[in-house]
């Protein structure tokens, strides 16, 4: 699917004049190829079957990344959202058990 629209967009975009093209047809291609593939849809799941650890897997990707979003959210966003996910990881409960972070300055 991906190399068969990737193939159409850039005959597509060959063939037509440069001032009759669409110059979003690229862009909003893969994003429609991106979501039909990334989509968790209903028959993925009937054929992945259950997964009551995939919740928490995507918690540990996000928890491990929150650095990342450092500039993106404020200190208070990221202290709650750091504390979802420990929640979503089980890691509260080692949290609450070793103490307080230290504070920060």
């Amino acid at each position: 699917m991906i190399h068969a629209a990737s193939c159409g967009v850039t005959l597509t975009l060959i063939q037509t004049s440069p001032e009759d093209r669409d110059s979003a047809l690229s862009t909003t291609t893969r994003e429609a190829l991106l979501a039909a593939v990334t989509t968790d849809s209903p028959a993925a799941r009937a054929v992945r079957g259950p997964d009551p650890e995939r919740a928490v897997r995507h918690a540990v990707a996000l928890r491990v990344a929150l650095p990342e979003l450092a500039a993106d959210l404020t200190a208070a966003e990221r202290g709650l959202f750091a504390e979802w996910l420990d929640r979503l990881t089980g890691q509260a409960r080692v949290i609450a058990a070793a103490g307080p972070p230290p504070a920060r300055r």
